[in-house]
């Protein structure tokens, strides 16, 4: 449409360079929306064509009725369609095709099969896993198509997009450059660069099927070691598909994968913001002790390091485990207040802690517990090497700045030792010879990328992937692009 000077609206879920972000104003009747189905917010849209992809169970959470229901929404989606409208759908699934077989409007299927109205033949890959391939309309060839974003789903993907182009007169020359040019969106296998013979993508891939699909391109792109970093979305995805994700990391393992570290995060009580230092018991909602065993031993059947995110920072007023004898002290022989949140967490007021207690009544004993849990990965701590050493001045535990530093680096070493590596967030040199690999450079530059006294070790807020800093290798520029 852009392409074809329509001038359209849009509104969608990534981050797209031709229009600079995710949405666009324009002064047509166009608006393209990319829509979703979670809590049915699809259903507020008021469309004269729409594009069903596929139909899988997700956001099971609010779709307790399992598929049967999310059909049921897909199917009232169709039916905001006008009789005049299009509908242009996968064809090769049963429950797309179920989804909308009693709407009014005229229905288009794409896809592989010969009966589809759209389908694409003769397909051919090139060394990067992009198709060229025949596109024929209801049996008659419309035209040749090359794609320069990979995988097998993006040849569906620009089926249903060639169908709809068709249905708005846009020339099928101007779709042929446009689909040739295009390279997608932000962390849709996203080329994040290359360096001493290492390739590394991105890809926001959140579902087991997605996951699947997206190690099958990898795959098939590199002829060397394939290294797989998976951070899962949602706890609640985690919870209804945690077996569908067991069988897609399997699937990754057996296509080659090398060196997985999987991270439990948010399994203490009461959760990621638990009334730390706390860790245990296994908070019941992860399914208690029992349930991390065996998540454990599943993952290192599967050939996967096992590891957890622990916090030995913060200390909570509500912690089992509060002594306030054992919490910094400031000048005035005062608890001295967590200052990045002004001492208020989820979890309540919170204290900063003294390395030195950490280290020697906490760090030994947790470590044992989690090594008899099974683990063998690399055990993340959080913020610890984001935390500038300050001095403590309780006289049963006097530490300045440089003590501090020793303490901290106590507990890397400890972790290092048991597990075979440390990781944390920040690059604290102090701090850095005690680690291996670190989250992000800076926490943030002064507090928010747009204001002008920013971070000196950083120039704009970009997840630059990866980055090197004094032996370390860390994933992000800042703390808040590591989920971005």
């Amino acid at each position: 449409l852009l392409a074809a000077k329509r001038d359209p609206s849009v509104s969608i879920g990534g981050f797209y360079e031709e229009i600079g972000g995710n949405y666009r104003v324009g002064r047509s009747e166009y608006f393209v929306a990319e829509a979703c189905e979670y809590r049915d917010s699809f259903l507020e849209l008021r469309p004269r064509i729409g594009i069903i992809t596929n139909i899988e169970p997700d956001h099971l959470d609010y779709f307790s009725g399992g598929i049967a229901q999310i059909k049921d929404s897909f199917s009232r989606f169709g039916r905001l369609l006008p009789e005049d409208g299009t509908m242009i759908c996968w064809g090769d699934s049963k429950d797309v095709l179920e989804a909308v077989s009693a709407l009014k409007c005229r229905v288009l299927r794409y896809g592989f099969s010969e009966d589809a109205n759209w389908c694409a033949k003769a397909i051919s890959f090139d060394a990067d896993c992009c198709a060229s391939f025949d596109v024929f309309n209801n049996g008659t060839f419309f035209g040749r198509f090359s794609l320069s974003i990979p995988g097998e789903f993006n040849i569906l993907n620009a089926l249903a997009v060639i169908a709809a182009g068709a249905q708005l007169g846009i020339e099928t020359e101007l779709m042929q450059k446009v689909l040739a040019d295009f390279r997608g969106v932000r962390r849709g296998f996203e080329l994040r660069g290359r360096v001493s013979g290492v390739t590394i993508c991105e890809d926001y891939a959140h579902h087991p099927a997605e996951l699947k699909a997206v190690l099958s391109v990898a795959r098939r792109r590199t002829q060397g070691r394939l290294w797989l970093v998976f951070q899962p979305h949602t706890y609640s995805r985690v919870h209804y598909f945690l077996d569908a994700f067991a069988d897609a990391l399997a699937q990754a393992e057996a296509l080659g994968m090398d060196d997985v570290d999987m991270c439990l995060v948010g399994w203490q009580r009461e959760g990621h913001d638990g009334p730390f230092p706390d860790h245990f018991p296994v908070d019941p909602r992860f399914g208690g002790e029992a349930k991390m065993r065996e998540a454990i031993a599943l993952g290192k059947s599967l050939g996967y390091r096992m590891s957890v995110h622990v916090n030995w920072h913060n200390y909570y007023e509500k912690s089992v485990r509060y002594r306030e004898e054992d919490v910094a002290k400031g000048t005035d022989g005062k608890p001295r207040a967590y200052a990045k949140f002004r001492g208020i967490l989820p979890a309540g007021r919170v204290y900063d802690c003294c390395w030195e207690v950490m280290c020697n009544r906490y760090v030994d004993a947790d470590i044992a517990t989690l090594l008899d849990y099974g683990l063998d990965g690399t055990l993340h701590m959080d913020v610890t090497s984001a935390e500038e050493p300050m001095p403590c001045h309780d006289p049963r535990h006097p530490n300045n700045r440089a003590d501090m530093i020793r303490w901290q680096k106590a507990i890397g070493e400890k972790a290092r030792a048991a597990f075979g590596g440390s990781s944390s967030e920040s690059a604290f040199d102090q701090f850095a010879s005690a680690l291996d690999n670190i989250l992000y450079v800076a926490w943030e530059p002064r507090n928010h990328p747009l204001r002008e006294n920013k971070h000196p070790l950083c120039d704009g807020m970009l997840p630059i992937f990866p980055i090197a800093y004094n032996g370390i290798i860390m994933s992000q520029p800042y703390w808040a692009t590591v989920d971005a």
